[in-house]
């Protein structure tokens, strides 16, 4: 099976709070902790390459979403 792998960019406010809903929505239904970025111990649930990232070579590394989240105001 061919896994897509996605890349999700959002800018200014707006689109960084809609990501960050996203994101954990994403993490719940992979079974991914949105705080920790780990996997309870378990490879995640899903399809879950085709918006993460795994860091470290082991199950129990952490995942790291596939995101560029940008903020226009300059403080």
């Amino acid at each position: 099976m061919e896994v897509n792998n996605y890349l999700v960019i959002s800018v200014g406010q707006a689109g960084n709070q809609i990501a960050t809903c996203f994101w954990q929505t994403l993490c719940k239904e992979h079974g991914i902790d949105p705080q920790s970025g780990l996997a309870a111990g378990k490879e995640p649930q899903g399809n879950w390459k085709a918006f993460f990232s795994r860091i470290g070579e082991t199950a129990g590394g952490s995942y790291a979403p596939r995101s560029i989240m940008v903020d226009l105001e300059p403080s």
